[in-house]
């Protein structure tokens, strides 16, 4: 028995010699068996492929790339400047259009106000409205449950497009405003939670904000001659 790491014992002279010459015989037998086995495997190979059926290769247009291709025609009317942006908002693939982008110093150019436009019932491309944040701090983002995020310190509104009402509507929404003496009040709607209501702090502010800074800011392609002289600087 060989150890474990080890090797076997030697064997007596004859018997070296015996096994030598055993080993030679099966060795001169081995290669017409070796042989024989490719073709007949190939032989078999040949007779499957004849009888199975061909199968044929296709490539279906995702709903995303359909309405990307109908938003061209928006896109083909842009001025000089402006930029374009895609957000899958609550399962809804939305074109954002810009008058003014900026660069986020993190590889992405965003905005603070771009119009919504979306594909409707009919399916015609129409514009749903117009979203807009308060501080260029605050550039539109999309949140991890895919509603768009804007605003600013002292505000925060989250939306979602709706195909049947034809419209932007607010998912959640945080305000703080001051009275004269600049005493702080606060307001929060959450349509989750089924509040919109006047509350005592700013907790709400901070949670939103929480969902904002983890999200996805919209990333604006620029247009035109503009994009061009962008490109060479």
């Amino acid at each position: 028995m060989t150890a474990c790491g080890g090797s076997a014992p030697a064997a007596s002279n004859t018997e070296a010699a015996a096994e030598e010459t055993t080993a030679k015989e099966t060795v001169a037998e081995e290669p017409a068996a070796e042989t024989a086995a490719p073709a007949e495997e190939k032989a078999d190979d040949a007779a499957q492929a004849a009888t199975e059926p061909a199968v044929e290769e296709s490539t279906l247009a995702s709903r995303y790339e359909d309405d990307m291709a109908r938003y061209q025609t928006v896109i083909d009317g842009l001025q000089d400047g402006q930029a374009y942006g895609f957000a899958d908002i609550s399962d809804v693939d939305v074109l954002l259009v810009a008058d003014n982008v900026y660069d986020n110093l993190d590889g992405n150019m965003v905005a603070m106000k771009a119009d919504v436009y979306c594909v409707n019932g009919a399916d015609e491309v129409v514009k749903y409205g117009t979203v807009e944040s308060s501080d260029s701090g605050y550039p539109l983002y999309v949140t991890a449950d895919k509603c768009l995020m804007f605003g600013g310190n002292h505000k925060l509104t989250k939306v979602y497009v709706d195909i049947e009402a034809g419209a932007i509507i607010t998912f959640e929404e945080f305000t703080e405003t001051f009275d004269a003496d600049g005493k702080a009040a606060y307001h929060y709607l959450s349509m989750d939670e089924g509040i919109d209501a006047d509350v005592e702090d700013d907790s709400a502010h901070g949670a939103m904000l929480e969902q904002y800074e983890t999200g996805t800011p919209v990333n604006f392609t620029t247009v035109g001659e503009a994009a061009a002289a962008a490109a060479t600087n």
